[in-house]
């Protein structure tokens, strides 16, 4: 009880899940920390998946970080830190593929303001390293994954549409983006959709990624043939598609 009391007094902590966006930055924050030394580590291998005709297709990144289930230290600015890293599988009944990972941040101090540097830290470093390129996620269970190394920026100049096409829609773009309070105005769901169609190689991918890079926007690529999609999941990951 005593040990209790003297930990909510004296010990803040800072909880991570693997289903928020701050988790890929503080794992590739850590894999950068000289002061992070562990013995058991994990790695994580992504290969691209999404623009096939891209030159750089067979990259792969490999991400190192904590073993999980197991308690790390380590110094920021001087300050012992405690790190585990928790996981555990099917959590979630119809996921049967989804893992459910935290990263849990443990100081000594009443105040939590080390671990809120930490986070913003860790964010401004994530958004130098993709400042120049197209972050991808797709769906993996009821939740989105990065996926692969960011891509290098296209001109959308690059992708030959019929003429004025990619002017129209790169302008349409723009104005939805700017026109959220209108759409609150009125009341109605804000959001809206573009249909690409042709046969394979006419350049509906390369747009969109073409699109996003001039927009500085993520992409959400959504596989309908993922086994463990249905009704629920489908609608969680429409409301929380990646907008970073």
């Amino acid at each position: 009880m005593f040990q209790a009391l003297m930990r909510r007094k004296f010990v803040v902590s800072l909880e991570v899940s693997n289903r928020d966006s701050a988790y890929e930055w503080m794992l590739r924050w850590l894999s950068r920390q000289k002061s992070f030394k562990v013995q058991q580590m994990s790695v994580l291998t992504r290969t691209a998946s999404f623009d096939h005709s891209s030159s750089d297709r067979t990259q792969a990144e490999c991400l190192f970080g904590p073993c999980p289930n197991q308690r790390h230290y380590f110094f920021y600015e001087g300050r012992p830190l405690t790190l585990t890293r928790r996981r555990r599988d099917n959590v979630s009944p119809g996921y049967s593929d989804e893992i459910f990972e935290t990263l849990e941040f443990t100081t000594i101090g009443t105040r939590a303001t080390v671990l809120q540097k930490i986070v913003m830290e860790a964010q401004q470093f994530a958004e130098q390293e993709d400042s120049d390129h197209t972050v991808v996620y797709m769906n993996g269970g009821s939740s989105w994954t990065r996926q692969s190394r960011p891509r290098s920026r296209r001109a959308i100049e690059s992708v030959v549409l019929p003429e004025g096409m990619s002017e129209f829609i790169l302008a349409d773009v723009k104005k939805f983006l700017n026109s959220s309070s209108f759409y609150r105005q009125l009341g109605v769901p804000y959001r809206r959709g573009y249909l690409l169609h042709g046969p394979p190689g006419c350049g509906k991918t390369s747009f969109v990624m073409a699109l996003a890079g001039e927009l500085r926007l993520s992409i959400s690529l959504l596989n309908l043939s993922n086994r463990n999609l249905n009704d629920e999941s489908l609608t969680s990951l429409l409301n929380e598609a990646r907008v970073d």
